[in-house]
C-alpha cells in the first residue's frame, strides 16, 4: 500500500492510547489496516496513520501480524491485529503467541473449496499465458498446451 494512492477515513476521532514506558509497541511505517483478527481476510476495524504507536499485546502463530491494544469501542475486548511487515516494534521479545480464530468464509464458496482469482487477464508482454491445476499444483503455460480447451 502507497500511502500517496490511499484514502484513509474513520481515523480523526480517535482516542489516542499512549502505551507505558518500557512496554511492546508497534509504530506504522505508512498508512496500516487495523483489523478484527490476524489476516488480510478479517474486517477493517480502521486505518492508522503513519507514526501511530500501539502497545503490542501479543504475536500470531506464524509471526506475520501482532496484537495491539486499542480503545474499546472500537474493536472486540480492546484488542485488534496489524501486519508486523507495516510496522516496526520495540520490546516485544517476550510477547506471548495469541491463537487466532478460523477464517471467516468467504462468501459465495462452496465449504471446502477455494476460491480461484482471476489476477490478469493479458500479460503486460502480449503473450498469451495459460493457468492450469494439476492436482495441488498450479502449472502456468507461456502457450497453450495440447490437450487443454
Amino acid at each position: 500500500m502507497d500511502a500517496n494512492y490511499t484514502l484513509v477515513s474513520n481515523v480523526g476521532d480517535l482516542p489516542v492510547i499512549q502505551p507505558p514506558p518500557g512496554a511492546p509497541t508497534a509504530t506504522a511505517t505508512e498508512y496500516i489496516n487495523v483489523r478484527t483478527d490476524p489476516g488480510f481476510n478479517y474486517p477493517v476495524l480502521f486505518a492508522a496513520p503513519p507514526g501511530a504507536t500501539g502497545e503490542v499485546s501479543g504475536n500470531s502463530a506464524d509471526g506475520r501480524w501482532w496484537q495491539v491494544k486499542i480503545s474499546a469501542p472500537y474493536g472486540p475486548n480492546g484488542m485488534a491485529w496489524v501486519s508486523a511487515g507495516h510496522v516496526y516494534t520495540s520490546n516485544t521479545d517476550g510477547v506471548p503467541v495469541v491463537d487466532a480464530p478460523a477464517p471467516p468464509d468467504i462468501p459465495g464458496t462452496p465449504p471446502g473449496l477455494l476460491p480461484c482469482v482471476l489476477v490478469s487477464q493479458a500479460p503486460l508482454d502480449g503473450a498469451s499465458r495459460f493457468l492450469a491445476w494439476q492436482g495441488k499444483r498450479r502449472r502456468s503455460f507461456v502457450d497453450k498446451p495440447s490437450g487443454l480447451s
